[in-house]
């Protein structure tokens, strides 16, 4: 979680330089990471100085701006409202330079257990009159099963358009939308410490079977032995 949290920090200067259009648009990039206790929220909004004139006279307006973004962000775990807690930065919350001024904050919540959260909901509500660019990312544990996501669409449990990571415009990109797959004590995939980005975290069913390998392909006639065999007993 560090080394995820230690990149994106390292990474606020360079994403001023890739505002996807110059400065004419605010552009709001999000990381989402879930380990086995906590969602992590890593948000920075990138706002041209041309939408900051009017408020820049007043002395506390970065500061103001600075808690927008904070509690802008709302998180929902199976259908709770859920808390985020600030958390300390490494870097300045706030940069300026160039055409655009940058906040940035970090977030955490706790999580239910792998095996009871069914959906988690992220509502980004920062600058919510404005046409925006935005890009998401969601990095998961491997204890949890994606079953589907907003930044992914499926079609007969194939992979059809992947908006992990790309930035867009459009509204719908204001909510983040993840619900898991319940666990099953057979269906135990072979898991390991690194995170995976959302589209390497679907779950079975919707996993082609050529994408699960040798070992993976194994479990799953193993297990259908199993079953098959507890039946006929």
């Amino acid at each position: 979680m560090a080394f995820l949290f230690s990149l994106f920090c390292m990474t606020l200067g360079a994403t001023a330089q890739a505002h996807p259009i110059a400065a004419e648009l605010t552009a709001h990039h999000l990381r989402l990471t879930l380990d086995k206790t906590h969602a992590t929220v890593d948000y920075q909004v990138w706002i041209p100085n041309s939408h900051l004139v009017e408020e820049a006279r007043a002395d506390d307006f970065l500061a103001a701006r600075l808690k927008e973004a904070q509690q802008g962000l709302m998180l929902v775990l199976n259908g709770e409202p859920t808390p985020l807690k600030a958390l300390d930065l490494e870097n300045p919350a706030v940069r300026a330079g160039g055409h655009v001024t940058g906040f940035q904050v970090a977030l955490n919540a706790a999580l239910p257990t792998s095996t009871s959260l069914q959906e988690l909901l992220l509502i980004n509500s920062v600058e919510p009159d404005e046409i925006a660019n935005f890009k998401t990312e969601v990095f998961v544990h491997p204890s949890f099963q994606v079953l589907e996501t907003s930044l992914l669409d499926l079609e007969n449990g194939q992979l059809t358009a992947n908006r992990h990571a790309q930035w867009r415009t459009d509204e719908q990109s204001r909510e983040t939308r993840v619900t898991f797959r319940k666990h099953s004590a057979l269906l135990q995939f072979p898991s390991s410490q690194k995170f995976r980005p959302i589209h390497k975290a679907l779950g079975f069913p919707w996993i082609p079977l050529a994408a699960l390998g040798i070992g993976g392909l194994a479990l799953i006639l193993t297990t259908a032995r199993i079953l098959h065999h507890r039946k006929h007993r």
